[in-house]
């Protein structure tokens, strides 16, 4: 039974259904709760038409979908914030009966530092390895500050509406230069994306707040634990995952033991990526099962960076995939 439904049974009879009270019903994060499984939509290439599209397929056993969009998308102007294309994705998703999670974006990988990916007073750095690669320095403390005031401006116009479930911060990998190469720095970002959390939750107690995790993939996940720890003590809502899902990696890449100490503590949203795992249904099966039967995800964001999200690939293979499970995840229980 999902948990959004066993907040409102009283704790007796929640207990009959064989749920222990310490993890019973009074947290609101739960009415947030989706498990199941989602598709990603990229606000900048044409992405309220894609929505539209997506959203008029047979997506009867999603859930929802993460609407990405940067953070200029939202900011125009220091100060200037615009809710339209939100507000807009959040209707299509609500008139379908879906959810919708913001996956909010502080850097571009194809734009270079010149794009608008960001306002213009934001600063930004471009990769050493990539042109077309540039991040917003939040690991500076007043860069995050600003990211911090515009989030914090999303969650609370969004806190009352049950379609929104939260927002989703970007990956932890978001510097220039690599952990080994500088990992002071690394450790202040990894301090500035906890502080966004814990701020961000302060204003709207009961949408999820998500962390992307991502590198290092292997060795000391102390850090990593530490950013699980924050969102546990958030008080509820908090969720964790990572962009690549690689089945032949599964006991290689620690940073899927996250997934798994945590999912009795916090939600566990990771996404499917098909670098290096082709597109046919067989290897995203083996990924679904990858991530239902040994992680015991309870979400699942089906979609890509590394590959078009053609409407051939999403009504040939993800959608198949999913209907094949009929929308099912074996862990719904809410960690709250």
């Amino acid at each position: 039974m999902i948990k959004a439904k066993i907040c409102s049974l009283s704790i007796a009879a929640a207990v009959a259904l064989g749920s222990s009270p310490s993890t019973l019903a009074a947290n609101p994060a739960c009415s947030r709760f989706q498990p199941g499984h989602y598709f990603y939509v990229l606000h900048e290439t044409n992405g309220l038409n894609n929505l539209r599209r997506y959203l008029g397929m047979d997506v009867r056993n999603f859930k929802g979908v993460v609407y990405f969009m940067s953070w200029g998308s939202i900011e125009k102007s220091k100060g200037v914030l615009d809710f339209g294309p939100l507000d807009a994705a959040l209707a299509q998703a609500r008139a379908k009966g879906k959810k919708l999670m913001l996956q909010f974006k502080d850097r571009t990988y194809s734009g270079g530092c010149s794009s608008s990916f960001v306002p213009t007073y934001v600063p930004r750095e471009r990769d050493a390895r990539n042109a077309s690669v540039c991040y917003a320095k939040t690991w500076e403390s007043a860069t995050a500050n600003e990211e911090i005031r515009v989030l914090k401006a999303i969650a609370t116009r969004y806190k009352n509406d049950s379609a929104f479930m939260g927002i989703a911060l970007d990956e932890t990998s978001i510097l220039p230069v690599s952990f080994a190469a500088n990992r002071d720095l690394v450790l202040k970002l990894y301090d500035q994306v906890k502080r966004m959390a814990r701020e961000v939750k302060s204003v709207a107690p009961a949408i999820i707040i998500h962390q992307k995790l991502n590198w290092p993939r292997q060795g000391n996940l102390t850090h990593f634990t530490q950013i699980a720890d924050t969102h546990v003590g958030l008080g509820g809502g908090g969720s964790v995952g990572w962009p690549d899902t690689s089945v032949p990696n599964q006991y290689n890449w620690n940073w899927y033991n996250i997934g798994r100490n945590y999912r009795g503590k916090l939600a566990v949203m990771p996404q499917v990526q098909t670098s290096g795992i082709g597109t046919s249904l067989g290897e995203h099966d083996k990924i679904y099962r990858m991530l239902n039967d040994d992680i015991r995800a309870q979400m699942m964001v089906w979609g890509t960076w590394h590959k078009a999200m053609s409407d051939s690939y999403f009504s040939k293979v993800i959608i198949p995939t999913v209907n094949k499970y009929n929308g099912a995840v074996s862990n719904r229980t809410c960690p709250f």
